[in-house]
């Protein structure tokens, strides 16, 4: 699966790298900021793994259709509204490390602080936003250059945008649930996991590739309902990596969940196994911005202390048998080579990164 997805990546990097180059020009004639927004955006999303754009040409060879220039058109697509949507997600999350060098909008408030700029953060965080509006906007533009008829090139677009829209209406429930005292419920977090994360990683990209192979609504359903569930196995992933992994490994400070007071299914769990005594503790940690190695590892010792990895695990374990079945049935529905969706399941599951 690694050496599908790298190869994948290479052939995405390329047309990125081809067609940012073209627009570095034009950007320029409109802002002096353009060569380097053009730029900095490349560099931002070939350092991803690009694991969205590699799953476009997956789903279009699920049905056997080839990787061809609209594949990596639709891949790049993909990997630059993942570049958007990164961009975004730490201006809102505070995170000021991504992919193991400074977030978009950290280097862009260096840039201010260095001028001497007296708000520089907030400068960075505003420059940051538009970097990530252009990132969008331009991958949107993109699709005009798909080669398909029409009738498939609507629908690409139609998926996209759809997809995109449910990814900030779930970016607004994540942000509010992290500020409010209400209880959010197990099944809240799973609609947030799914409608945040799973839709756009799996189900959309998936799904394009699909339509560009030619298939109808009904393997579009089909791959959606499958992306769901790997979706949610794959950000329950990125939260245990989130407070068990390594920092150069993820790119990102370890506990910047805690501090956001992320209601993750770690948390919920937690809190609802926790004694009194700790459970008080737990409410001073989360959401305390200031997130110390020490008092990660006092969370990650109440988990075990607790079961609550052992639960979470049995979570996905029942996700993992659902896809399976869902695997399954897109074969014996399609006659689709689901092959790849097996090991891409088992990828998911087996991921440290």
């Amino acid at each position: 699966m690694k050496a599908y997805l790298t190869e994948r990546r290479e052939a995405i990097a390329r047309f990125l790298q081809a067609e940012l180059g073209e627009v570095e020009a034009e950007f320029q004639r409109v802002s002096p900021w353009g060569r380097d927004v053009a730029r900095r955006v490349l560099d931002f999303a070939i350092r991803g793994k690009m694991i969205r754009g590699g799953l476009v040409a997956m789903g279009a060879g699920l049905f056997g259709h080839e990787p061809d220039e609209d594949i990596v058109r639709a891949g790049a697509v993909a990997e630059l509204i993942q570049s958007f949507l990164l961009i975004h997600d730490d201006i809102m999350d505070r995170d000021t490390a991504r992919r193991g060098e400074d977030a978009v909008f950290y280097q862009y408030a260096g840039i201010a602080r260095d001028e001497g700029i007296d708000d520089w953060y907030h400068l960075g965080e505003a420059l940051g936003t538009c970097v990530g509006d252009v990132a969008m906007l331009y991958a949107f533009n993109m699709l005009e250059g798909l080669s398909c008829p029409n009738e498939v090139s609507g629908r690409v677009r139609s998926l996209f945008s759809r997809e995109i829209t449910w990814v900030g209406l779930a970016q607004m429930s994540d942000l509010y649930y992290g500020e409010t005292t209400r209880q959010v419920t197990e099944t809240e977090i799973i609609d947030l996991y799914r409608f945040k994360t799973g839709r756009y990683t799996f189900s959309l990209p998936l799904s394009v590739g699909a339509v560009l192979a030619g298939q109808g609504e009904s393997a579009v359903k089909a791959l959606g309902e499958l992306g769901e569930k790997l979706g949610v196995i794959f950000q329950i992933k990125d939260d245990e990596m989130g407070l068990f992994g390594d920092e150069e490994r993820i790119g990102k400070p370890l506990g910047s969940d805690i501090a956001e007071n992320k209601k993750t299914l770690f948390r919920q769990y937690l809190f609802a196994r926790a004694n009194e005594s700790e459970r008080a503790r737990l409410e001073e940690i989360f959401g305390s911005r200031a997130v110390k190695p020490e008092t990660v590892e006092t969370v990650r010792e109440l988990i075990e202390r607790h079961g609550v990895r052992r639960e979470v695990e049995t979570l996905v374990e029942s996700r993992a048998e659902a896809a399976r079945a869902d695997i399954a049935r897109i074969a014996a529905d399609t006659g689709a080579d689901v092959t790849m969706l097996g090991e891409l399941l088992d990828y998911n599951l087996s991921r440290n990164v």
